[in-house]
């Protein structure tokens, strides 16, 4: 009996012993991160400003619009209202020029906006609309973005039904081009809403899924499989098996590791210290 508690204790503190090494390798690493954060918000304002001397200067639409794009992009969560205009002028440009590819985008982008406004009304016009005027040219990567766009913000606002059925729409056409990376990016949503919603099984069955898809990839796509892999862990914490948590994380990280993805690696670096 006393052979029994001494090797639990044993266990017990290596299993301590060991949550405190990864939790500490995390703050290490969450350190290193935010450090570097200031550095990439510098080369972010040069790129910033190099991209604004594109779309002042260019002769080409194009360039023009790809240029505006980007900066819708970067500037987003930096300078809402800055933001606005450049999606505003790129949908501009598509017009004029008959871009329905890149006036889908723009509405999209829009969508995008109203979104993080708070405005669920205006996301979700904008966001129809994008869909409406992709699926009237061959279906690509750009329509798919749309229904999970779509789909999630639907889910924010609490319509779980309604944005399981968009992100089914948008498998289904993934599906029919058979774009494998699309139809495991709109899985892994659905997991994510799933698991909001206390679905875990189906989650938990519906990330399995998409893990197998990421397989039969002609490319692979190791960052989704890190976020699958590690997707699949939390649901499992959640439901008490931690064991089997632990070892969807432990492939997680290794994975992030050979990516040296330092934002990822803190993330499942936590959960494995949990």
């Amino acid at each position: 009996m006393k052979t029994i508690l001494y090797i639990s204790r044993l266990q017990s503190i290596k299993s301590k012993k060991r949550a405190v090494f990864f939790t500490y390798k995390y703050i290490l690493l969450l350190f290193f991160t935010i450090s570097f954060s200031s550095f990439t918000k510098a080369q972010d304002q040069n790129k910033i400003d190099s991209l604004t001397t594109v779309f002042n200067t260019a002769s080409d639409p194009k360039d023009q619009i790809n240029a505006a794009k980007s900066l819708f992009q970067m500037t987003l969560h930096l300078d809402r209202p800055n933001s606005l205009n450049y999606v505003l002028k790129y949908i501009e440009l598509a017009k004029q020029h008959n871009n329905t590819k890149e006036l889908g985008t723009g509405y999209n982008d829009l969508g995008m906006y109203y979104r993080f406004e708070s405005k669920p009304d205006s996301s979700r016009f904008y966001y129809k609309k994008a869909i409406g005027l992709l699926q009237k040219i061959p279906p690509s990567s750009r329509l798919l973005k749309a229904y999970d766009d779509y789909g999630t913000m639907e889910a924010l606002q609490g319509n779980i039904n309604t944005s399981l059925d968009i992100l089914e729409e948008g498998y289904v056409v993934a599906e029919k081009i058979k774009n494998g990376f699309g139809m495991a990016l709109l899985l892994k949503r659905r997991a994510f809403i799933l698991t909001d919603a206390a679905r875990y099984i189906d989650a938990s069955n519906t990330l399995i899924k998409a893990s197998k898809i990421t397989d039969t990839l002609k490319e692979p796509k190791p960052l989704l499989r890190g976020d699958l892999l590690g997707a699949t862990g939390r649901i499992e914490m959640i439901r008490g098996n931690h064991e089997i948590a632990l070892n969807y994380f432990e492939k997680s990280h290794v994975i992030y590791e050979k990516l040296n993805h330092a934002e990822r690696l803190a993330i499942v670096l936590n959960e494995i210290g949990i």
